[in-house]
């Protein structure tokens, strides 16, 4: 493997398969499949509207956000119940909108965000120390009983992003349901800026994940809390390179967090042959 093939594990999709979801404003809201498309227009024509082929949007007579939330929340669970196309099904309520800053257009399960090729967000924290022979990385191995990316390597801390939260809040949630770091350490975060992909997986996931930095305590050490994480393990930077740049053990989207932390505190350097191109791939 190269840097480049993690790059385009996460940058992945043929637009050919995707329809147009439109909000009530006209706006584009999300990129479903055709195939899920067909389902919706089928099943629910009474529901979604059909101005072109395979460009829809919610009747209008359903004006109001609860109206919407609601209609879609009786959708997803009918699909659910004859159609099983939501392994991932969370009961965790996530947000519709065209752009993280924008009002929702609707409510929905978590579960079914990539089937309607919606926009997601969420934080990364990379959790670090510096020693005297260099830098090293926490690095959390994920649960096995975890549904989605059972026992891969992952960032130390990292969550979904609800609508009614700063990101800066929801890392000091997360660092404490994940790893039992205190409020006092987590808040020490820093934002170091964003990263965006596309990938088909179960959906369209047209994520977009704010970074941070937290430089922790030496003697410091991570503890699982809410199951999620089986375990933690200090790592040196470049034991951590050498996993992400020849091996898939870390999930995916965790890879692109440490690629650009890499290159931000200058290990991955511009005599890499596809350094312009690997830059690129992370927006």
């Amino acid at each position: 493997m190269a840097w480049l093939d993690r790059i385009k594990a996460c940058q992945n999709w043929d637009s050919q398969n995707y329809g147009y979801l439109y909000d009530s404003q006209g706006q584009l809201l999300g990129r479903p499949r055709k195939d899920f498309i067909d389902i919706l227009i089928t099943d629910y024509k009474d529901i979604f509207h059909q101005p072109e082929l395979y460009h829809i949007s919610l009747h209008q007579k359903f004006s109001s956000f609860e109206e919407r939330t609601s209609i879609i929340r009786e959708v997803l669970e009918d699909i659910q119940k004859n159609y099983a196309l939501f392994p991932l099904w969370r009961n965790e309520v996530w947000h519709a909108s065209v752009d993280f800053y924008a009002p929702a257009e609707f409510n929905l399960e978590r579960g079914a965000v990539a089937h309607f090729g919606l926009m997601a967000w969420g934080v990364h924290v990379n959790g670090f120390v510096r020693k005297k022979d260099g830098l090293y990385i926490w690095v959390a191995k994920r649960s096995p009983h975890k549904a989605a990316w059972p026992s891969k390597l992952d960032q130390i801390v990292a969550g979904g992003q609800p609508a009614n939260i700063t990101p800066m809040e929801n890392v000091i949630k997360e660092a404490e349901e994940e790893a039992n770091i205190p409020r006092h350490i987590a808040k020490q975060a820093q934002s170091v800026g964003a990263i965006s992909y596309t990938v088909n997986w179960q959906g369209l996931h047209r994520d977009e994940m704010f970074v941070f930095d937290l430089e922790l305590p030496l003697d410091f050490i991570p503890e699982p809390v809410d199951g999620e994480v089986e375990s933690f393990q200090l790592m040196p930077v470049k034991e951590v390179m050498e996993i992400v740049k020849k091996t898939d053990k870390f999930k995916d989207n965790c890879a692109l967090v440490l690629i650009d932390f890499f290159i931000r505190h200058g290990f991955l350097m511009p005599d890499e042959p596809d350094y312009f191109k690997i830059i690129k791939g992370l927006h």
